[in-house]
């Protein structure tokens, strides 16, 4: 099942500011996907997930 969400819920599952969710949706080199309802963002967390991972930078993870 999809999961829809607004950019407050967004902001629960990624750590983004609302200035940087909006700054995302505006870049034009590799927008973060949304569907506009009215003056509403709605994002696609599939969606969103797969541009996340798309992101520049190298994927660590940290070791002791």
């Amino acid at each position: 099942m999809r999961q829809i969400t607004d950019v407050k819920g967004l902001m629960e599952v990624l750590p983004f500011t609302v200035h940087q969710i909006y700054k995302a949706v505006r870049d034009p080199k590799n927008p973060l996907p949304f569907k506009k309802h009215g003056k509403k963002l709605l994002f696609d967390l599939e969606k969103v997930f797969a541009w996340f991972d798309n992101l520049p930078g190298k994927d660590q993870t940290l070791t002791e």
